[in-house]
């Protein structure tokens, strides 16, 4: 790009930018959906091995004691 002098000036355009953030947005969109899934199913798999740390306990205090635990006990 050169000016009314004829000297050449370095620098983006309004249009080059608009292109770039288009692009980062559109990038943007088809990455976000996935990330957001794999958050979802690491929380899944969190809860799993909670409920089966949980089962795991409650079977244990039952070999332990010959009844489950009372909701007044917890």
């Amino acid at each position: 790009m050169r000016n009314r002098n004829g000297n050449r000036q370095a620098g983006v355009t309004l249009i080059e930018m608009l292109v770039v953030v288009t692009i980062i947005a559109l990038f943007a969109m088809l990455v976000a959906p996935r990330l957001l899934r794999k958050t979802d199913t690491a929380r899944i798999t969190a809860a799993r091995a909670q409920i089966n740390s949980f089962m795991t306990a409650l079977g244990a205090y039952k070999l332990d004691t010959g009844t489950f635990p009372s909701t007044e006990q917890g």
